[in-house]
């Protein structure tokens, strides 16, 4: 009996089967993702600021505790983003071509198609001191959600990067391939995105305080591990619309797959 239903289904329906289907699976993926950011907003907005003084010396009497201190960030050394050479102790650094790519259809007409392809994606951080007027503290920012701030949106060219050049055999095979299979691709033009955190800005960060030997320092730990060039009130707002656009996303996404699901489902 299913198998005769199924049979006798259109093809309007399977579509509206697969696109309810597709619609469920992304309404379960952003209430997910709703839920992670009222974490991250539970965690910023219960968390204590203290001092820098007072995060150390939690490290030998309350090691693993989650803390919350904000300071001025001084790299030691500091690394270098690639595209505007800014002193930071973390970047990401990313550069896409617009990838042309002419085919011949059936008709034999060449038709073209474009597309931004990521040709280059690089992130590094580097452990760094976090400092207040009571002092001192190092922050080891492995495993960290990185807040930064955005130095580059698009730019033109492929900026930090040296394009790969062809050799002269790779053109031959190239020149080969296009003429055998009718069709060819090539990056017309770059673009360059860069985000940073650079030293010498005031951070927040949250994370786990513990103690190496005599040393106190901030890492990632059994709570949320974040370092934001934002301050806590934008982190705030910033996960608090996540939460609720992920949220709402996701409800009507779910209904609207499942009722879309139901009418592909239903004969005719």
């Amino acid at each position: 009996m299913v198998v005769a239903v199924v049979a006798e289904m259109t093809t309007t329906q399977w579509a509206m089967l697969g696109i309810g289907g597709a619609l469920v699976v992304f309404g379960v993926v952003a209430l997910i993702l709703g839920t992670r950011s009222r974490g991250k907003l539970r965690a910023v907005s219960g968390t204590s600021t203290m001092s820098v003084a007072q995060a150390a010396a939690a490290a030998g009497t309350l090691a693993g505790s989650q803390v919350e201190i904000k300071g001025t960030a001084e790299g030691q050394p500091p690394l270098t983003s690639p595209a505007t050479n800014t002193p930071c102790l973390y970047f990401k650094h990313k550069v896409e071509g617009l990838n042309v790519r002419m085919e011949r259809d059936v008709d034999g007409t060449m038709q073209q198609h474009q597309d931004w392809d990521v040709v280059y994606e690089e992130e590094r951080s580097t452990p760094f001191v976090l400092r207040d007027s009571s002092g001192s503290i190092w922050v080891m920012p492995e495993g960290a959600e990185f807040v930064p701030e955005r130095t580059l949106k698009n730019a033109q060219g492929a900026l930090g990067y040296s394009i790969p050049q062809q050799t002269v055999g790779q053109k031959v095979l190239d020149t080969v391939a296009t003429v055998l299979t009718s069709q060819y691709d090539f990056y017309s033009r770059y673009r360059t995105s860069e985000w940073v955190i650079p030293v010498g800005r005031p951070l927040y960060v949250l994370g786990s305080v513990q103690r190496d030997g005599e040393q106190a320092r901030v890492a990632a730990g059994g709570g949320k591990f974040i370092i934001s060039a934002k301050s806590e009130e934008e982190l705030s707002r910033k996960y608090r619309l996540s939460s609720a656009l992920w949220t709402v996303s996701g409800i009507l996404s779910l209904a609207g797959g499942a009722v879309l699901a139901a009418l592909g489902a239903l004969k005719k």
